[in-house]
């Protein structure tokens, strides 16, 4: 092929492919470059024994009727959770769930959800950390875990340096992880550190740096206390 002709093939060449249509994309997600997907149902808060919040869709995806939305930021959480029993539309990356600490096996992170006109949101719950008595020292503090029912933790907390006295909430004496393997963390306030751990249930409880280490079964009810003293 000549100079001219070669040329002239080139022309043809890029004046065809301007006239070709142009092809719609869906759009795509900058963290993880998955589809976005747009999916409508009833937002439900789920008071298990991890707390979580989640759609029951309208229509099943890739075979799942519930997703779960996971939110980075806690002011989009409480937001989300006022959104509790209104039907929704969501829109997000669809992935399946990496870990244990799931509760649905599709999440969406950071979800846009836009409800619907007849929603009337919650109003929003803001959780303030109580001051804890000036004179307290040491105080102990129960948590019960029922893994088989699935029901949040409960507990108590009461003062132990000589002065009777519950204190509350019991959860803001009690700064608890639970990983996804159900093994369960459970430090004392901020400024007081654990210098004791048992079971009542004949569970395991350790202590390893000021930190209980707590192995509730997956059988039965557990129940352990961990005693803190001031640092």
């Amino acid at each position: 092929m000549g100079p001219v002709n070669r040329l002239a093939f080139v022309l043809l060449f890029l004046i065809s492919v301007a006239r070709l249509p142009a092809q719609s994309f869906p759009a795509q997600d900058s963290t993880n470059r998955e589809p976005l997907s747009t999916l409508s149902g009833t937002l439900h808060v789920y008071h298990q024994l991890r707390e979580w919040t989640g759609v029951e869709l309208s229509r099943p995806a890739r075979g799942e009727k519930i997703i779960q939305l996971i939110f980075l930021k806690p002011a989009l959480q409480q937001q989300a959770d006022s959104l509790d029993g209104c039907n929704v539309r969501v829109t997000g990356s669809l992935y399946e769930s990496p870990t244990g600490y799931y509760s649905a096996n599709l999440a969406i992170s950071d979800p846009t959800i836009d409800p619907s006109a007849d929603c009337h949101p919650k109003p929003k719950q803001t959780q303030r950390v109580p001051l804890d008595p000036a004179d307290l020292r040491s105080y102990k503090f129960t948590v019960v875990v029922n893994i088989p029912t699935n029901v949040p933790m409960t507990g108590h907390a009461w003062r132990t340096d000589g002065k009777t006295g519950t204190l509350e909430p019991w959860s803001a004496y009690a700064d608890l992880t639970l990983t996804g393997g159900f093994y369960l963390w459970a430090d004392c306030r901020k400024g007081f550190s654990a210098v004791a751990a048992s079971s009542s249930t004949g569970d395991r409880a350790d202590l390893n740096d000021a930190q209980a280490g707590l192995e509730p079964s997956e059988e039965h009810l557990s129940r352990f206390t961990i005693t803190c003293r001031k640092d």
